[in-house]
C-alpha cells in the first residue's frame, strides 16, 4: 500500500490542472499494476456442439437459481456482444483487460475527487475528507476482479460508474468522432486485439455477472443492472463509430481505386490508339506524337494532362521494342 499512500499523498498536493498532475498521478495511475481474470462468477462456460455437430459453441450456464438465472438472457446476449460464444478465449481477455482499466479508472476518480475536497474545489461526495482518504488507502486496488465487481464508489462520486467508465476509456480515443476508427487505437488495446465498444461490452458483462451473485439484495442488484445498462449503452455507441468508420475508410479505399482505374484506363487505351496510329504515319517518334496530340479524338481528351509526352514514351517505346533482337527473331520465326 506504499505506492497508494504515496499517491494520496501527491493528489492532495498536487494541482489538477497541471502537469505535475498528469505525471505523478495520472501517469502512474495508468500504469499501475492490477491482477485481473477473465472468469466469470455467476456464470459457467460450456462447450456444446451447434447445428447437428458441425461446429462448436460455448454458452454460458448459470451456476444456480436466482438472479443469475433470471439474468441469463441479457448474460447471453452480452457474451455474444464480445464474441465469447464463438472465441471464448477473446471474450475473457476482453473481460479482464476491462476489469483491470476499471480498477485503474476507480482509483483516479477516488484521487480526483480527494484532491477536489483539500482544495475547495466543489465536489459531490457522501464521505467526509478523512473517510474517503481512509477508504482509498485501505481498497486493495491490485484485486481488479473484486474492484469492478464493486463499484460501490458511484456512491460518492457525482456519476455513476459507467459514466467515469466511458470518460476513463475516453484516452483510447482515436481521431475522427467520439472512439471513432479513423487511425490507428491506442497500444494497450491494439496489443489485446479490442475496440472500444469490446470494453465497454466487456465491462456490462462483468456488471451482469455481480448482479446475479447478489444473492438476497435486489436493490443493489437494480444498481448492478443499471450500471450494465449505460456500458451497453455507450458499447452501442462506439461500435456505431466503427461501423460508420470502416464503412468510410473502405468506400474512400473503392472511390480512390475507382479513380486510378479511371485515369489509368483511359491513359493506357490513348497509349494503344497512338502506337496504333503511329505505324501509319511517317517521321520520329515525337513529330508523330506531337501531330497525334494536336489531333486528338474527343474520347482521348482527358486522358492525359499532357498527351503529347505520354504518346512520345509510347510510340517511342514500342519503336524500340520492334527493334529488339528479340522482336526481329519472331518475326524471321513467322516467315519461316
Amino acid at each position: 500500500m506504499d505506492q497508494i499512500d504515496h499517491l494520496v499523498q501527491v493528489a492532495i498536493e498536487v494541482s489538477f490542472l497541471s502537469d505535475e498532475w498528469d505525471r505523478r498521478v495520472r501517469a502512474p495511475v495508468e500504469n499501475f499494476a492490477t491482477k485481473s481474470s477473465g472468469a466469470l462468477r455467476g456464470y459457467a462456460v460450456a462447450e456444446v456442439l451447434a447445428d447437428r455437430g458441425l461446429y462448436h459453441v460455448f454458452q454460458l450456464q448459470p451456476h444456480r437459481v436466482g438472479f443469475a438465472k433470471l439474468l441469463e438472457p441479457h448474460a447471453t446476449r452480452t457474451w455474444q456482444m464480445i464474441q465469447g460464444n464463438i472465441d471464448r478465449a477473446l471474450a475473457e481477455d476482453a473481460i479482464a483487460f476491462a476489469r483491470a482499466q476499471f480498477a485503474r479508472c476507480q482509483l483516479y476518480e477516488s484521487l480526483r475527487v480527494l484532491n477536489a475536497m483539500a482544495t475547495g474545489y466543489r465536489h459531490w461526495s457522501t464521505l467526509s475528507f478523512d473517510s474517503l482518504r481512509q477508504l482509498v488507502i485501505e481498497t486493495d486496488w491490485t484485486d481488479a476482479d473484486e474492484v469492478a465487481s464493486s463499484p460501490f464508489r458511484q456512491d460518492y462520486f457525482g456519476e455513476s460508474a459507467c459514466q467515469l467508465f466511458d470518460a476513463w476509456c475516453s484516452r483510447f480515443e482515436r481521431k475522427g468522432g467520439p472512439s471513432g476508427a479513423v487511425e490507428s487505437p491506442h497500444p494497450d488495446l491494439e496489443g489485446e486485439g479490442l475496440e472500444l465498444h469490446d470494453v465497454m461490452a466487456a465491462i456490462t458483462m462483468v456488471w451482469i455477472d455481480a448482479a446475479a451473485m447478489q444473492i438476497g439484495n435486489p436493490g443493489r442488484s437494480m444498481e448492478m443492472l443499471g450500471e450494465a445498462a449505460g456500458a451497453m449503452r455507450e458499447s452501442g455507441v462506439q461500435l456505431g463509430w466503427t461501423m460508420r468508420s470502416e464503412a468510410q475508410r473502405r468506400a474512400d479505399k473503392d472511390n480512390s481505386k475507382l479513380g486510378w482505374e479511371r485515369r489509368h484506363g483511359k491513359a493506357a487505351k490513348l497509349k494503344e490508339w497512338g502506337v496504333t496510329q503511329a505505324k501509319l504515319m511517317n517521321g520520329s517518334a515525337m513529330e508523330v506524337a506531337k501531330h497525334l496530340a494536336q489531333n486528338l479524338p474527343e474520347e482521348h481528351s482527358s486522358a492525359s494532362r499532357d498527351p503529347e509526352r505520354l504518346l512520345y514514351e509510347a510510340i517511342l517505346a514500342d519503336q524500340k521494342a520492334a527493334k529488339s533482337p528479340q522482336s526481329r527473331r519472331k518475326r524471321n520465326t513467322a516467315k519461316g
